[in-house]
């Protein structure tokens, strides 16, 4: 089972380096608000800038510490999950991230992520794609108030209908729009 992330609009940047961990992302929707919450079902603790410690069997000098952990080397493609409803056309949210989706594989901004390696020492590439195959659900089937197994349930549904593939080097992403809230998970409280 792949980890849980939520990340707000304005931190959409972070995807670059939340994709290298092998996560599945969450981003909200409609109206991103400094105090859109990271969900995460596993704990991860950073040091401070400057003290990431010896790193362990590659990423060595790049302040990035391999913890033992999955990471995805391969060519990434990114599933996208619609909940709720979201604006279209060119200032559009759902607009705004298709374009950001289809543009941050070979791009420098995600290319820090080719200076980490995982125990085998096999280094991230700088190959992201957007699927074809996307879901959408404008019915909130889970409701507007949801709890991290909600999230998972949302992409075990799409991926057990065979809506989505079944793909080792899969990115779910489950995006909300702005009026459907989180009752669980990290900074929620």
């Amino acid at each position: 089972m792949k980890k849980l992330f939520r990340i707000s609009l304005a931190s959409t940047a972070a995807l670059a380096l939340a994709v290298s961990f092998g996560t599945v992302v969450q981003a909200a929707g409609e109206t991103a608000t400094p105090s859109t919450s990271i969900l995460l079902q596993k704990k991860v603790v950073a040091p401070p800038r400057g003290f990431a410690g010896k790193p362990v069997k590659g990423g060595t000098g790049t302040g990035i510490t391999y913890h033992g952990g999955p990471v995805m080397t391969n060519p990434i493609v990114i599933y996208p999950i619609w909940y709720g409803n979201f604006s279209t056309g060119v200032t559009g949210t759902k607009d705004i991230l298709t374009a950001f989706m289809s543009n941050i594989g070979g791009s420098s901004r995600f290319n820090i992520n080719t200076t980490y390696f995982n125990g085998s020492n096999l280094k991230v590439q700088n190959s992201v794609s957007l699927s074809g195959s996307q879901v959408t659900d404008t019915a909130y089937k889970y409701g507007k108030n949801l709890s991290d197994a909600n999230i998972a349930s949302i992409v075990t549904d799409a991926l057990n209908t065979s809506a989505l593939p079944r793909d080792p080097n899969g990115f779910y992403l489950v995006l909300t729009d702005g009026t459907v809230a989180e009752s669980s998970g990290f900074l929620t409280k």
